[in-house]
């Protein structure tokens, strides 16, 4: 999952800090940010040199700014229009702002001032409406490597998110207010897109399956799932046309996740509980899936799913104690929140 993760590493240090400091540092940074699998692309140390090359050969190392985050590593003081002149172009990429320290020799402290350089650019990261984390190395610790890679996990959830799309069947499942959503500040923060589709096109797509692939889903449920009682093959097989049925419009319109309108729609219209299409779409499509038309819900999923790469459940409150709560679902869990077979 890491080496998704687009990373963009530039050191920076002053042109009057001896040159070997400010390369030892930043090659010890980089191997650090290395170690934690990102597909790195890295700039070469940049200086305040007065022909500004350092800085336009860092931002053709760069590339064209697709990254997920960039880390803005600072080995000494810089003067700050330096480091603006690199991150101006990257303004809306969030961003780690990360202080190197000194070192001891021979008993002595040798310092090129690391915080200095951050300090002066904390503020101004901050009045430059910037999206950025601000960490710094102590002499003697280890680098915060582990806020750097949750940090990373975040920005590149949010890459993810901005393209998402959620497929809605229908609206407002049994009038709800606490489903609704606005739309223009979800896509606003999240960039995520939600994009209606009617149950007749799930209708009228079901009954163009071909009878091969239903019973392929059929033998395999058959063989995977623990049954009660025996099933009833018409109910499985009208399941499992309702489910490729979405299957195939989720592909063709690239959704992530889907809700389907549940109580005033599949069982009040259709006669049939959607429990089961939701089992398949979310455990053979690893597709975010949630009832009763909950777009927040359904955000949530993306969310939890892209930051963790696990199944990301539903469920309700049913009832509280004192120290516990009882919480459940009236239809389906995914496979991944189960022990033992479905």
């Amino acid at each position: 999952m890491k080496e998704n993760i687009k990373a963009g590493f530039v050191p920076f240090g002053e042109v009057n800090t001896p040159r070997e400091i400010i390369e030892k540092k930043s090659r010890e940074a980089l191997e650090e940010i290395k170690s934690l699998g990102f597909n790195l692309m890295a700039a070469d140390p940049v200086t305040d040199d007065p022909e500004g090359k350092d800085i336009h050969r860092a931002i053709q190392q760069l590339g064209s700014g697709d990254l997920d985050f960039l880390i803005i590593c600072i080995t000494g003081w810089i003067p700050s229009h330096t480091v603006i002149s690199i991150t101006s172009k990257f303004r809306h990429t969030p961003m780690i702002l990360w202080g190197l320290a000194g070192y001891l020799e021979n008993g002595r402290l040798v310092t090129t001032a690391d915080q200095a350089g951050t300090t002066a650019l904390r503020k101004v990261f901050e009045d430059l409406g910037y999206n950025f984390i601000y960490l710094y190395n102590i002499i003697g610790k280890s680098s915060p490597l582990e806020r750097i890679e949750c940090f990373a996990l975040a920005s590149r959830t949010c890459s993810i998110l901005s393209e998402s799309k959620v497929g809605m069947m229908g609206y407002r499942d049994m009038n709800l207010y606490n489903t609704l959503y606005e739309g223009l500040s979800l896509k606003a923060n999240l960039g995520i897109e939600v994009e209606f589709f009617e149950m007749l096109e799930m209708v009228q797509r079901s009954e163009k399956i071909p009878q091969k692939e239903i019973e392929q889903i059929h033998q395999k449920i058959l063989h995977e799932w623990e049954f009660e009682g025996q099933p009833d093959d018409d109910t499985l097989q009208k399941g499992i046309k309702y489910y490729l049925a979405i299957k195939k419009l989720a592909a063709d319109r690239s959704f992530q996740a889907i809700s389907l309108k549940d109580v005033d729609g599949m069982k009040k219209l259709l006669g049939f509980p959607p429990a089961m299409i939701f089992m398949l779409l979310a455990d053979e499509d690893g597709m975010c899936v949630i009832p009763e038309n909950d777009v927040m819900g359904a955000v949530t999923q993306l969310i939890v799913k892209n930051l963790t790469g696990q199944s990301a459940a539903y469920l309700e409150f049913y009832e509280f104690f004192n120290e516990s709560v009882l919480m459940g679902v009236p239809d389906f869990v995914p496979a991944g929140v189960v022990e033992g077979r479905l």
